[in-house]
């Protein structure tokens, strides 16, 4: 190829150039600089605002499933912590007490225990035939009354073929009350209460034991 060959050649392409866009259209004969494209390992896509509902709304189209019906449950009331009661004290501890008689030997056929005032818890015993009661020391049952309201000789208790009577010695002065009944002479039976003084005595037979 000759120099006029080569001229022609370079001279063709200027034109294209011209006619051309980037830098050789105005002339210039700067190279073009390629960008390179930014290589994304693991391209990840953009997150999505507001991001999706856990619970999304059905298809446009697709009816909605209506509300359950029927009473409302309710919520049961807790019940209350009550407290157990207090188991009732057995017969068993107070015939116990009673028991306590035989330390007063034979013959004796009812009792009397002291339940409150200055004899409580005294246990007194009641023989065959006539029982003399009071603070005096020549009574049968001596009853141990400091604040002197039992008097030296009080009341008197009988027991006679299985059965028993009381009555009172000093009459009005210092009254002998049955089962809370001021009384001039009465019958007794077992369980029933007799007040002499501050003290209440339950009476309770040597079979009712």
């Amino acid at each position: 190829m000759g120099l006029r060959d080569l001229f022609r050649r370079n001279k063709g392409t200027r034109r294209g150039q011209r006619a051309g866009r980037g830098p050789q259209a105005r002339g210039r004969d700067e190279p073009t600089q390629q960008i390179p494209t930014p290589q994304y390992s693991s391209p990840q896509p953009p997150p999505s605002y507001p991001p999706p509902s856990p619970n999304p709304a059905p298809p446009l189209g697709q009816p909605i499933a209506p509300p359950p019906t029927g009473p409302v449950p309710r919520a049961e009331p807790i019940a209350p912590q009550m407290t157990p009661p207090a188991a009732a004290p057995s017969s068993n501890a107070e015939k116990t007490q009673y028991l306590k008689v035989p330390s007063f030997g034979g013959g004796v056929a009812a009792v009397l225990v002291g339940l409150d005032g200055q004899l409580k818890d005294q246990v007194y015993a009641i023989r065959h035939g006539e029982n003399k009661l009071g603070r005096g020391d020549d009574c049968d049952v001596v009853l141990r009354d400091p604040t002197l309201k039992i008097s030296r000789e009080h009341a008197t208790i009988i027991h006679d073929e299985g059965m028993f009577a009381i009555a009172p010695l000093k009459g009005d002065e210092n009254p002998t009350f049955v089962n809370d009944v001021a009384t001039e002479g009465a019958e007794l039976s077992d369980n029933c209460l007799i007040r002499m003084g501050d003290t209440t005595f339950r009476f309770r037979t040597i079979e009712g034991l």
